[in-house]
């Protein structure tokens, strides 16, 4: 993916319509990862947290700015 966007944000890209879906096809995969990623901080470690915090044990807590 790194690659790809390198090449397509060249100052004078050649850009073939098959580096653009290839780049598109790995965006939408990177955003299905990013949602992953989001709901495990947002729901399952909020939950773990809580259940730490109400039993008043060291936990680790994770900043909303992640």
């Amino acid at each position: 993916l790194i690659q790809l966007l390198r090449y397509i944000d060249q100052a004078d890209p050649k850009i073939t319509a098959g580096a653009r879906e290839r780049f598109k096809d790995l965006m939408n995969d990177w955003n299905i990862y990013k949602e992953e990623r989001d709901s495990l901080i947002n729901h399952e470690m909020k939950a773990y947290n809580e259940m730490y915090r109400s039993l008043q044990l060291p936990v680790l807590i994770l900043d909303n700015n992640q």
